[in-house]
């Protein structure tokens, strides 16, 4: 598997106490936080731009991959609000699980934004994000569907027949 171009090893991870008080109250129940700073050096609004990063965790920080990792986006003073996240397990060597962690991210024409992953909430319940995927079809001819992107599957084999950039895209 490719390296993504973001990468945290284990030992960058601070303490949640530590993020800025600009930002305010630090989340409930998690421990370790690491910021990124996204950068837009185009005149163009990035809207949902896909993000990929490599993080590794000690097992000791993490127990559970997919409930005890978020990404939160900063807004200035006040809450820290939560993104839509997924994290996948890569591989395990030693005492150090790697994982992939894929999240959308807004930043402004030839601007800046500031996200911060967290980990290591043992109580963390399981993330339940919205979502407008959807599944139409019978058997395997299915079509498979959100805002940014339409999968289609044969009728005979349920193979990939078709892709496209999204139901807005005229095509499809």
């Amino acid at each position: 598997m490719k390296a993504a171009a973001i990468y945290i090893p284990a030992q960058d991870w601070d303490a949640v106490d530590a993020l800025p008080q600009a930002w305010g109250q630090p989340p409930t129940g998690w421990r370790y936080a690491k910021r990124l700073v996204l950068e837009n050096e185009t005149p163009h609004e990035r809207r949902a731009e896909p993000v990929e990063a490599d993080l590794d965790f000690h097992s000791k920080q993490i127990t559970d991959l997919q409930r005890e990792v978020r990404v939160v986006r900063v807004e200035g003073v006040g809450p820290l609000g939560e993104v839509a996240s997924q994290s996948h397990l890569i591989t395990k060597e030693d005492d150090v699980l790697r994982c992939r962690l894929f999240f959308l991210a807004d930043i402004a024409a030839d601007s800046s934004a500031t996200y911060a992953v967290l980990c290591g909430n043992p109580e963390a319940p399981d993330p339940a994000y919205d979502t407008d995927l959807s599944i139409s079809g019978e058997g395997f001819a299915l079509k498979v569907e959100n805002e940014h992107y339409r999968a289609v599957l044969s009728k005979l084999s349920g193979n990939w027949k078709s892709h496209f950039g999204g139901p807005g895209d005229g095509k499809g």
